[in-house]
This record gives structure tokens, C-alpha cells and sequence, in this order.
């Protein structure tokens, strides 16, 4: 995946496009900093890591835009996409709940997130597969 975001900045450098290319930047940038902060190089769940927190903040960002501002809205909402696009295809709560109910697991919150994390790794968002162990333990 770090070659992917490499091409994707050059490209953007070439399209003369500056909000692709700050935005592919800083999920490199920061995917660095995850890694070193382990002493090891950048792996795939380094840059999806990123790529997540990216999303984060510019949502966050969101938040304090004001509504009239639509310039600075649409840059940011630009932005996410651009994320989104290179963000592999993340579970959704059916995939996880049919894998729960598949799985036959024990009702346990700790047993089947750790399960979860085993089978579905970074490629999972840990609050949403919370509510859905939830759903599954109480036998929705």
C-alpha cells in the first residue's frame, strides 16, 4: 500500500492537484510515525491506520466550519473521499454478525472482539463490531 500512496502523490503533484497531494502527505507522513514509534518499517495496517485517522480529523475539522463556509466545506469533504477511496473495504455489521453467528462463539464480549480483531483485523471499525457483539450477546 505504500507504493499505492507514493504513485497517488506523484500523480497528484502531476495533475497539479495540491488538496490530493497534502492529503496523500499526510497519511504517508503519518503512517511513518506509526511505524517508527515501533522501530519497524511502514506495513499496509501502518497506512490504514492513517488513512482512518486522516478521516477522523477532517470529520472533526468538519465540526468547526461554519455552514455558510462552503469553500472550506467541500476541501474538506474532497479530502475524505480521496481517503475513502484508497481505504480498503472495511467490514460492515452483516459481515461481522454472520460471522459471529457462524463462528457459534461464546457470549462474551472480550472472547468475540478478540476473535473479530483475529479474523478481521484493521479492516474493521472496533466501535461499530463493539455494538454488534452487543446485538449478539443479548440475541438480536
Amino acid at each position: 500500500m505504500e507504493k499505492k500512496i507514493r504513485q497517488l502523490i506523484k500523480e497528484a503533484m502531476i495533475e497539479k492537484n495540491k488538496n490530493k497531494q497534502i492529503t496523500y502527505k499526510s497519511i504517508l507522513e503519518n503512517a511513518q510515525k506509526i511505524a517508527k514509534k515501533t522501530n519497524r518499517a511502514v506495513t499496509d495496517e501502518d497506512i490504514i491506520t492513517a488513512i482512518k485517522n486522516e478521516i477522523k480529523q477532517l470529520n472533526d475539522l468538519m465540526g468547526y466550519v461554519s455552514p455558510t463556509d462552503s469553500g472550506r466545506i467541500s476541501e474538506i469533504t474532497e479530502k475524505v473521499n480521496y481517503c475513502t477511496e484508497v481505504l480498503p473495504k472495511q467490514a460492515t455489521k452483516e459481515d461481522i454478525m454472520d460471522f459471529l453467528t457462524g463462528a457459534n462463539l461464546e457470549k462474551n464480549i472480550g472472547v468475540c472482539m478478540k476473535v473479530l480483531k483475529e479474523k478481521f483485523g484493521v479492516n474493521m471499525d472496533g466501535k461499530m463490531a463493539n455494538a454488534v457483539v452487543r446485538d449478539y450477546i443479548a440475541g438480536k
